[in-house]
């Protein structure tokens, strides 16, 4: 089941340990997050912020970025 976050703060969280929960993220702000080798997969992330992330290697196959700043 796929869940849905809206305008919700993530701050040097390691998503590699600990996976970014699958569903749609709209209006968050991702900072100084640990994105790299996560497997974003199908997820949305729509008119949000990723300040100082890093997104090396993650797995982004069918996922939707939509608006989004760095």
């Amino acid at each position: 089941m796929s869940s849905y976050t809206y305008e919700e703060e993530f701050k040097k969280a390691d998503f590699n340990s600990t996976p970014l929960a699958k569903g749609e993220y709209e209006a968050c702000t991702f900072e100084n997050c640990r994105l790299n080798e996560a497997d974003l997969t199908e997820m949305k992330f729509i008119e949000c912020s990723f300040i100082e992330c890093d997104l090396s290697n993650a797995k982004v196959s069918k996922s939707l970025f939509q608006e989004v700043k760095s």
